[in-house]
């Protein structure tokens, strides 16, 4: 039954976008209508799965839920104005693909009254952040970053941990993550495209635990460097916006 249910549409299917889409599927508040990728034989195969439309034009996935969630034009005032009222039954977008693909989209998106929640980063930058950030405020919808790794059992487990009070003052927190043993998309290599490297891309969830836990510091310093044997390598974990 999809009667109470939220509609809503992912779009990206990359591999968090499908680990966001089984996901959402599994949970009984949401109702997938569409999906969407650049990749269109992986959005045929992906909907035929979910039972569900399937899109490789982004921009028509957007147009798509804005006339199947809203209804039809020849409804009544009374009923325009109590589905503004109640934007829950709006629907929202579920976003996994890089915002360098998408920007244009999230945002007709916002200007169509589409709630949406994009899997971190938020955004290539600051000001892109910012934007977005602003652009939902201003249309009066709701802007969510999803970050899965939160509910990972080890940062669980040091959540709980520092709220026994086990640990009564922090001094110094260090943290590392490895990046290499694993594959990053190609367009990881443009800083355009990218907006940052590993911090952006590969740190985040780390970095989110250490705000989540003790707070957004009052100073940040930071020393890059690069030891990458070739200069193509060096391209490839653009530093970094983050």
């Amino acid at each position: 039954m999809s009667e109470g249910k939220l509609k809503a549409a992912v779009l990206g299917l990359n591999e968090h976008g499908r680990l966001l889409l089984e996901t959402a599927s599994n949970l009984e508040h949401f109702e997938i209508t569409a999906v969407a990728d650049k990749d269109g034989s992986l959005a045929e195969k992906v909907a035929a799965q979910y039972k569900c439309a399937g899109y490789d034009d982004y921009r028509q996935l957007i147009s798509v839920m804005d006339s199947g969630l809203r209804g039809d034009d020849k409804r009544n005032s009374e009923d325009r104005e109590n589905d503004n009222k109640n934007r829950n039954d709006i629907g929202c977008l579920l976003v996994a693909a890089g915002m360098h693909t998408c920007d244009e989209y999230v945002r007709m998106a916002m200007k169509k009254k589409i709630n949406v929640l994009k899997l971190a980063p938020v955004a290539r930058n600051f000001e892109e952040a910012a934007e977005l950030v602003r652009l939902a405020e201003e249309q009066d919808v709701k802007f969510a970053i999803g970050n899965p790794q939160r509910f990972a059992q080890s940062y669980l487990a040091l959540r709980q941990f520092l709220q026994e009070g086990k640990i009564e003052q922090v001094f110094l927190i260090t943290a590392f993550c490895n990046a290499g043993d694993r594959k990053h998309p190609a367009w990881q290599t443009d800083p355009k495209l990218a907006g940052g490297g590993v911090l952006l891309h590969n740190c985040y969830q780390i970095i989110d635990q250490i705000i989540l836990n003790f707070s957004v510091p009052e100073q940040i310093y930071s020393l890059n460097t690069n030891a990458a044997g070739d200069r193509q390598q060096r391209l490839y974990l653009t530093e970094d916006t983050a």
